[in-house]
């Protein structure tokens, strides 16, 4: 999947935690809280992408992307509950003793398993698809039973969708200012 479905995808996980979080009253102090939730969601939705030299991830740490593909191989360790468990509860560790909201790990949490839901929807050239969801106690890649294929116009057709989406769940959700 392109970065930037990932990210729109991340966007629509994302804008219903904040719209579900609004109904329980367990809201995002300020506009400034959520906008730093909605950047933690974005970097989440493409970082188990760093596994791979080529993504948007990996060009923007080249030499951490070359050792992780190198030892591991794409959509392999980073792509899992494991890993979103790992990096988000470090992530919250560092912003509990940094005082910061616990919504930013939150948000990457978010973000993380947005990406993995997303491969789990598309195949590769080779027809291969999924992600090792449960690695290490279940090894095999799991994906839905419908699938697109990468960088294909149902791709793009989806990424419009989640497009529409989410400027309507925006809409509805920041309404009163409109």
């Amino acid at each position: 999947m392109k970065a930037k479905t990932h990210q729109l995808f991340g966007g629509t996980f994302g804008l219903v935690a904040i719209f579900l979080s609004n109904i329980s009253e367990l809201t995002p102090k300020n506009v400034i809280e959520s906008l730093i939730f909605f950047a933690c969601v974005l970097i989440g939705s493409i970082l188990p992408d760093i596994d791979h030299y080529k993504s948007k991830a990996g060009r923007s740490v080249p030499v951490i992307s070359h050792v992780i593909y190198f030892l591991f191989g794409h959509k392999t360790i980073t792509h899992t509950l494991l890993f979103a468990l790992i990096v988000s509860g470090l992530f919250g560790i560092f912003s509990f003793v940094m005082d910061w909201s616990l919504y930013y790990p939150l948000g990457l949490f978010i973000g993380l398993i947005s990406h993995l839901i997303g491969d789990m929807f598309v195949v590769g050239n080779k027809r291969h698809g999924g992600v090792p969801f449960l690695y290490p106690l279940y090894k095999r890649k799991i994906k839905f039973p419908i699938t697109i294929k990468i960088e294909s116009i149902t791709e793009s057709i989806l990424g419009l969708c989640l497009l529409l989406i989410n400027v309507s769940i925006v809409f509805l959700f920041f309404k009163k200012y409109f």
